[in-house]
């Protein structure tokens, strides 16, 4: 195997930075992370207000 040269390794590493700071941009002017979309937000579970009759608890 031939040893691929270190300029082809820089300029791989150059070009992965390069695209990572396009894309972090791009998320931070929409807003929206392309390989991270939002999840939908789940609600509270909302339970019943008992009201208060005075009585002692049935337990």
């Amino acid at each position: 195997m031939i040893p691929t040269s270190k300029r082809d390794r820089l300029a791989a590493k150059y070009e992965r930075r390069r695209r990572e700071r396009e894309r972090n941009r791009a998320r931070i002017s929409d807003g929206v992370d392309p390989l991270n979309p939002p999840r939908p937000r789940r609600r509270k579970k909302r339970y019943p207000v008992v009201p208060d009759d005075g009585a002692p608890p049935p337990f």
